[in-house]
């Protein structure tokens, strides 16, 4: 199962996505087997999201229906980058089913 989620995630490499809420865009730069690379805003500020971190937060969308970047800091997630977080795991559910 969780290679099927990280499989997924892969196939966003190179992407533009967007936030859920605001609809900024932000940059898939990298995935590599541990952690996914972005870069955010006009700026093109780098970061990156463990693999761990969107695994968790994939699970617990699916016992929450639909994942927000406010359920993310709550369950103590990703307290840094929930939006781009829920942003993901909206991508990459969009992409296959649960």
């Amino acid at each position: 199962m969780e290679q099927n989620i990280w499989s997924r995630i892969k196939a966003l490499e190179g992407q533009t996505l967007y936030t859920t809420k605001q609809r900024r865009p932000f940059n898939v730069v990298s995935v590599g087997d541990e952690r996914i690379s972005l870069t955010i805003g006009p700026s093109s500020k780098k970061t990156s999201i463990r693999r761990d971190t969107l695994e968790e937060a994939f699970e617990h969308s699916k016992t929450k229906g639909e994942v927000r970047p406010t359920d993310i800091r709550k369950a103590k997630i990703s307290e840094a980058r929930p939006t781009y977080v829920a942003a993901i795991i909206h991508a990459i559910r969009d992409k296959g089913s649960t």
